[in-house]
């Protein structure tokens, strides 16, 4: 995948809506598709679980979410290619 890079130009709509589901994962705001914040909210509302826990579950999925949905975007469509 590294060595990929540059489909951008090949693939624009591909890499756009790529890009919005990156960022509606994330819980940007107005790509609120399926963001992690909404099930983490639903999961509130279910089992009752405390504000701190869910604050420190919602970090580390954003965390690590962004970057394993950032990473094939960023190597594969916006990097330069080889």
């Amino acid at each position: 995948m590294q060595k990929m890079g540059g489909l951008a130009f090949l693939f624009p709509f591909t890499c756009a809506m790529m890009l919005i589901g990156n960022l509606s994962l994330i819980g940007f705001q107005h790509f609120l598709l399926s963001s992690v914040s909404l099930s983490l909210h639903s999961l509130h509302v279910a089992v009752r679980m405390s504000p701190e826990f869910l604050f420190l579950l919602y970090s580390f999925l954003v965390l690590f979410c962004s970057f394993l949905e950032f990473q094939p975007l960023l190597l594969s469509f916006l990097k330069c290619s080889h």
